[in-house]
């Protein structure tokens, strides 16, 4: 989804500061490259896709053995995590790294779509009915209450 630029976002300045409104957590946040992509991507998954808002939970905190991790944005669907969207600057490029990361993240909550982003570019991956196989997707699905 490369289009994620076209949506509009509320940013304000204040002391020579840039910040951006987070309709998830209802607060202003430093923008920063990876900030304007996260949001940007929530626009997309509202507007187009139609997720609720109640549905998307953004800096998700979890364990991986052990360790504390935070998925930029976790999309539920009939309270179950359904999707990880791993977000990064425009200037990182999606490389096997960024998919391992996110990799790590499905294996803790078990989510059946990850999604890696930059703003420039997305690629989705939904698991096959053999949860050991991965295909890529065009975009992610529209959201379905079903």
């Amino acid at each position: 989804m490369s289009a994620e630029n076209s949506y509009s976002i509320r940013v304000k300045r204040e002391n020579d500061l840039e910040f951006v409104f987070d309709l998830i957590r209802k607060k202003w946040l430093r923008l920063t490259p990876e900030e304007k992509v996260r949001q940007l991507y929530i626009k997309y998954l509202v507007e187009v896709k139609k997720y609720p808002l109640g549905w998307i939970q953004v800096e998700y905190g979890f364990g991986v053995n052990g360790q504390a991790k935070r998925a930029d944005i976790v999309i539920y669907k009939n309270s179950q995590a359904f999707a990880v969207v791993e977000c990064k600057a425009p200037s990182v490029p999606l490389t096997q790294l960024v998919a391992d990361q996110a990799n790590e993240y499905q294996l803790s909550l078990g989510v059946s779509h990850i999604v890696l982003t930059n703003g420039r570019q997305a690629l989705v991956f939904a698991q096959t009915s053999n949860s050991e196989d991965w295909q890529q997707l065009a975009e992610l699905p529209k959201c379905s209450s079903e």
